[in-house]
């Protein structure tokens, strides 16, 4: 089964399409009934390989979104940029060896940046671009 397949199956079962959105109650549910049937010697392993497969599917739907996010528009310079992969400011933080105070003030400076869901973003590209000229 095709990754985005497996994605769509794990959407379908965990959101509620009448409420439009996740249903919480039915989580929990599937999540208890799949531990009933794994023996009790096994839990901890399960549950840390399970760890590692939401942190896959998250990392999977979170980059589906943002290339979705970036598909309708309809610029040059977007469309260079649909390939270019997206970075937290934890990651910026950690590959350029800075603080968060240094990175807000290369903001401010001119680092182009993205604010979805509350949370920040920079396609590597600009950050490339960024540091070029910083």
């Amino acid at each position: 089964m095709k990754k985005s397949s497996s994605v769509n199956q794990l959407g379908h079962i965990l959101y509620d399409h009448k409420e439009g959105k996740f249903n919480e109650e039915d989580v929990v549910k599937h999540i208890r009934d799949f531990m009933k049937i794994i023996p009790n010697e096994n839990q901890s392993l399960v549950v840390g390989e399970m760890k590692q497969s939401l942190e896959t599917i998250y990392h999977t739907l979170h980059q589906e979104m943002v290339d979705i996010m970036w598909s309708d528009e309809s610029t040059v310079e977007s469309k260079e940029n649909q390939n270019d992969s997206f970075m937290t400011v934890k990651e910026v933080c950690h590959e350029c060896d800075i603080t968060k105070p240094t990175f807000y003030q290369w903001k401010k400076r001119g680092l182009k940046t993205i604010k979805q869901g509350g949370r920040v973003y920079i396609l590597k590209s600009e950050l490339s671009r960024f540091l070029k000229t910083y």
